[in-house]
């Protein structure tokens, strides 16, 4: 009886038939860790890349609009920015809309450029979009800013800063692993009047 249990073994030991498939079963959930890993990087890369030029167009737009005609009040010696009034309203709608969508029409609930960044909403509170001014000395007399400060102390520039989560698709499918939040900021100079 222990000769034929010794024989069984030796032979189960030496056998090579099925190796293959173990040797598969033990790395493909490896190979799918390493898959997803990469699809969520990329996925990552281009999000970011997606929202901080959406981001940076809505800063250019604050920059180019006329601050007199539409309620946008820079004060460089406070250095704080005040959008009044329902002209001012419109303005910030207007770069929120146009820092989540891409576009002046779109809606943040529906059109988003990301899907885990979404609002009902165009406040700052539901968006994450903070508008800032800060202001640059301005060197009077060695370098003018295209004419438009020449004379001034201070050039104002507008800061938009967006907060932005990201969902990784791994740590939902398998309730693990932190979401995370990332931070684009775009600093222009206020070119209107």
């Amino acid at each position: 009886m222990r000769q034929r249990c010794s024989r069984y073994l030796i032979r189960f030991w030496r056998a090579a038939e099925g190796i293959a498939s173990i040797e598969f079963v033990l790395t493909f959930p490896i190979l799918i860790l390493f898959l997803t890993a990469a699809i969520d990087f990329g996925r990552l890369y281009a999000d970011y890349h997606a929202i901080s030029k959406s981001v940076r167009d809505a800063t250019r737009y604050l920059t180019r609009v006329d601050g007199t005609a539409t309620g946008l009040n820079i004060d460089c010696t406070s250095e704080t920015i005040q959008i009044g009034g329902p002209p001012g309203q419109i303005l910030a709608e207007n770069a929120r809309r146009l820092a989540m969508t891409g576009r002046f029409d779109g809606d943040p609930a529906t059109d988003w450029l990301l899907g885990s960044w979404t609002a009902n909403s165009l406040t700052q509170a539901a968006t994450g979009i903070v508008v800032s001014v800060e202001c640059m000395d301005n060197p009077i007399g060695t370098v003018t800013f295209g004419g438009f400060y020449e004379g001034d102390t201070m050039i104002p520039s507008i800061v938009l800063e967006a907060t932005v989560p990201f969902h990784f698709s791994l740590a939902q499918i398998f309730q693990i692993g932190p979401d995370i939040t990332f931070t684009i900021t775009h600093k222009m100079a206020h070119f209107g009047t």
